[in-house]
């Protein structure tokens, strides 16, 4: 229930994306299959290995690319282009004029995804404990 909010929440926040700056949610089905909830005790966890999920969650500036550089010892750099192609792309000379990344936008599908599967989930534990209460034997 959590995981199909969470899943649910992804391709809205994407469709909420278009047309805005920065990164948006990454469009490869990798991004919604990295995330699971496990149950851990009476907890249930939210784990992603995602390698930027923490910058998509928190934002981040604009920042320059310093370690893409031919001063860094990166000549060229494979970068996807149009129709599955690969472009390379010779990398600026000096850290100085290293490429600007556009940043991070804060997204926010986890939370509306807690939000909206709270309840739900609040109902089936309630339900739960309702079943066990009721198959005990009177006291």
């Amino acid at each position: 229930m959590l995981l199909a909010a969470i899943r649910q929440e992804i391709d809205r926040e994407r469709a909420l994306s278009l047309g805005k700056e920065g990164v948006t949610l990454p469009k490869s089905p990798a991004f919604k299959a990295s995330f699971r909830c496990p149950v851990v005790g009476q907890e249930i966890h939210i784990v992603s290995r995602w390698p930027t999920l923490e910058a998509l969650l928190e934002g981040k500036d604009p920042f320059r690319m310093t370690w893409l550089t031919q001063q860094a010892g990166v000549q060229v750099v494979p970068m996807e282009g149009p129709q599955e192609t690969t472009i390379f792309r010779t990398t600026p000379a000096h850290k100085e004029g290293a490429w600007m990344h556009p940043g991070f936008r804060k997204h926010e599908f986890l939370d509306r995804a807690i939000r909206r599967a709270g309840p739900q989930m609040d109902k089936i534990v309630a339900e739960g404990v309702a079943k066990i209460l009721t198959s005990l034997p009177p006291v």
